[in-house]
């Protein structure tokens, strides 16, 4: 969230920022606090970073929708019959075009109209006597659908939150008349379980390659133009696809509706900032999705599939148009689980019970397999606070230790050496690029929509994908190395850092105190504050970080690290000599 956004939003809560000339020497006694204050406000206030938006929703900072005083309505029934019948006729560009015109500042799709659209997405072939080909219909859906989200993202109208609830979660019409088995899938629990289901089957070693279903034509029908449309009645499935195109056709959908998800987040967090309407109202769709946690608190199902896809997702290495949407779905779950901590709205990010019991059952469900693979799910985990944790979890079992600051942890490692204790080939360690940019602004949505649906995702089978399947045999543990633990050291120290945004606090302090000399300093936001025990936590974690600069320096100079600590150097708090 830039300034001026920034600006917006805290006048629409209340707390505008303004410029004041105090004393300076009060100030200076001043400057930690607000350093603190600033940049932790900072960091919860930008929900475009938080929540993983190109883009706000327009009901952020005020609800768009108020202004049309409850005129807002579904599309009416004559275009919803429209719209049925060229789905009848397989005519899905004229299907289409019927929602793009139903698509108005007053008027939204219907429950069963939006989850038709994804049927589509789903179920689409190629047909040589239509003028469009199946990954033009396909992005064609997928913009349909960020239009309906970008024109009216859920907000406060019940009659539309209730419709984007039905959809995520309504039974998925059966299809009897065809040769589906989504009965096996549990189509009846809606559109994300249904399709999560399927993921985790086609990632499975007993997916099929081919084809889930073989076409056995009567024989009085064959080559008949009467068999020709009983193929495209029975046989026009997603079970029909080969298992390169079905993964594809479900990341597609999975892309396209955390959007809508991720809206809601960034909405319901900008709408309620104290904790007893935090919890009672925020991420209301998400919680739909996610299922009830069990009686003693953990996990729920869903939440469990959501890490085990993610997981073996990044494990096999797949595309990484593939992971980042896969992350996306982790970090809106993360979100969501946060938004039930006691003080989730001050001293951000606040961890407490819910957020460390999550990663928890995220190091169990991790941790066997292959340490190459642990480190690259690791550095794809999202937000950085749970990537921080996972990783203090991993150290203390790899290096039987018990402790909870990963400073005091590598400063022990390196003090008593024990990087002499493994074996390793002296070579450097290689980061993964970044998968999500930093938020910029979007000008023009309509052309940022259509951009956004020319992604690999959907590519057609021209461009073949090699999507390997988990194998037992090949995930065989074997003893870690230094390699594995030097990378997971530096992971778990940079996400440390970049969940307190010690830098910031540093560059911010630091921009204070110049301030001072020309009597201009910033008030932070009226609105949000931060306790003296995270002031304390970033006094100490600013000292240990010196304390450790120092020592890595001291070791550097002697030329006795191996080469693979150079990776260090990326973190600019320890100004390492590298």
């Amino acid at each position: 969230m830039n300034l001026s956004e920034k600006n917006r939003a805290s006048k629409a809560l209340g707390s505008p920022r303004k410029r004041f000339k105090p004393n300076s020497e009060e100030v200076k006694d001043k400057n930690w606090t607000l350093a603190c204050v600033e940049v932790s406000g900072n960091e919860y206030f930008d929900y475009r970073a938080r929540f993983q938006l190109v883009y706000l929703p327009s009901c952020i900072p005020i609800c768009n929708h108020g202004k049309y005083n409850g005129s807002i309505k579904q599309m009416p029934t004559y275009a919803e019959e429209s719209f049925y019948t060229e789905i009848r006729n397989h005519m899905w560009y004229d299907a289409l075009e019927v929602c793009h015109m139903s698509i108005t500042p007053t008027q939204y799709l219907s429950c069963d109209v939006l989850q038709e659209i994804v049927e589509i997405i789903l179920n689409v072939h190629e047909d040589r006597c239509s003028d469009y080909t199946a990954k033009y219909i396909i992005d064609n859906c997928q913009q349909t659908l960020f239009q309906n989200f970008s024109t009216h993202p859920p907000c406060q109208d019940n009659n539309l939150r209730n419709c984007y609830v039905k959809f995520l979660t309504s039974s998925m019409p059966d299809k009897k008349n065809t040769y589906t088995n989504r009965i096996n899938y549990e189509y009846n629990l809606g559109i994300v379980k249904y399709c999560l289901n399927r993921l985790e089957s086609e990632l499975s070693t007993d997916s099929k390659d081919g084809p889930i279903v073989d076409k056995n034509i009567p024989e009085n029908l064959k080559g008949t133009v009467q068999g020709f449309h009983w193929i495209k009645q029975n046989y026009e499935i997603f079970e029909s696809l080969n298992r390169e195109e079905r993964i594809k056709r479900l990341f597609a959908v999975l892309e396209t509706i955390i959007e809508v998800l991720q809206f809601d987040l960034a909405i319901q967090q900008s709408r309620y900032l104290d904790d007893q309407s935090c919890q009672i109202r925020c991420n209301k769709l998400m919680e739909h999705v996610l299922g009830p946690q069990n009686k003693n608190g953990h996990l729920s199902g869903t939440c469990r599939q959501i890490i085990r896809i993610f997981a073996n997702v990044v494990h096999l290495q797949y595309p990484d148009a593939m992971v980042k949407t896969i992350t996306m779905w982790l970090n809106s779950m993360i979100q969501t689980i946060y938004c039930r901590e006691t003080h989730s709205n001050t001293d951000y990010p606040n961890i407490s019970k819910n957020c460390i019991e999550f990663a928890q059952e995220f190091y169990k469900i991790i941790a066997e397999l292959p340490h190459d693979s642990f480190t690259r799910i690791l550095e794809r985990i999202e937000p950085s606070y749970i990537r921080h944790i996972v990783g203090l979890f991993y150290l203390n079992k790899i290096l039987s230790v018990n402790e909870g600051c990963i400073i005091k942890i590598l400063k022990d490692f390196l003090c008593q050496s024990q990087w002499k204790l493994y074996s390793t080939k002296n070579v450097e360690i290689k980061l993964s690029k970044e998968l999500f940019n930093p938020p910029k602004r979007v000008y023009d949505k309509m052309s940022y929509l259509l951009s956004k649906c020319t992604v690999p995702i959907s590519e057609n089978n021209n461009n073949s994908m090699v999507f390997p399947k988990k194998d037992i045999k090949l995930m065989v543990k074997t003893e870690a190395d230094l390699h594995h633990i030097v990378h997971t050291l530096y992971i778990t120290l940079d996400a440390s850092l970049d969940a307190n945004k010690l830098q910031s606090v540093q560059d911010t302090w630091n921009a204070l105190n110049k301030q001072i000399l020309n009597g201009d300093l910033l008030c932070t936001y009226n609105c949000y504050s931060v306790s003296d025990a995270l002031e304390c936590r970033y006094k100490y974690n600013l000292k240990a970080i010196k304390e450790l600069a120092s020592l890595f320096n001291d070791l550097i100079n002697q030329g006795q690290l191996p080469l693979m600590f150079n990776i260090f150097g990326n973190i600019r708090l320890l100004e390492l000599h590298i």
